[in-house]
């Protein structure tokens, strides 16, 4: 299980079309592809609202985005936790980053694009080897899955298992108290 995730299990995403778009970018992205790929989505898919969130540890300037398109807003990654941001979304678009597990458990659809093509982490976390998310190489490719999105989105969250063994069973955002009774268990025998 996930305890951090525990509390956010009852407000998993139950929509049924891709309305609201996040990306979240981290250090070792180049931001003009993160730039290129808002204007890629805005110019195609005005309608999309999107929250951008640059890693917490992120010092770059990610202003220009809000000059995109004015659905395009930037999520805080300081005043605002990873579940709260995954809570507005229907799907998320990120490359090397934990938060596509996170995503996936809330049943956001997240899909793997790398904003750093010369970066031999491809794949890092194995989360497309191992079904969790899909993966994009260029926008050809995602422009189709955000198309797809827009009509009907997928339900995800049973992709988590692999990573998150109380997904889909009774004991799903359970995980503390699973854990808890585990160790009072073994502390009574």
């Amino acid at each position: 299980g996930m305890p951090k995730a525990d509390k956010f299990v009852p407000f998993r995403n139950t929509n049924q079309v891709v309305q609201t778009l996040g990306i979240a970018s981290n250090l070792m992205d180049r931001i003009e592809e993160v730039e290129q790929l808002l204007r890629q989505i805005s110019r195609n898919f005005p309608q999309l609202r999107i929250l951008l969130r640059p890693h917490p540890r992120d010092k770059r300037s990610y202003t220009f985005a809000t000059g995109i398109n004015p659905n395009i807003s930037l999520s805080n990654a300081r005043q605002q936790t990873v579940f709260e941001y995954l809570r507005e979304l229907d799907m998320l678009i990120s490359g090397n980053s934990g938060i596509h597990l996170e995503a996936v458990l809330l049943n956001v659809w997240s899909v793997y694009f790398n904003f750093n093509p010369k970066e031999e982490l491809h794949d890092y976390y194995g989360y497309v080897a191992n079904g969790l998310v899909e993966k994009a190489v260029t926008y050809s490719a995602l422009k189709p899955m955000l198309e797809q999105g827009i009509q009907q989105k997928p339900e995800v969250y049973l992709r988590a298992r692999y990573y998150n063994a109380t997904v889909g069973t009774a004991y799903d955002g359970k995980s503390s108290a699973l854990a808890t009774d585990f160790v009072k268990a073994m502390l009574a025998n």
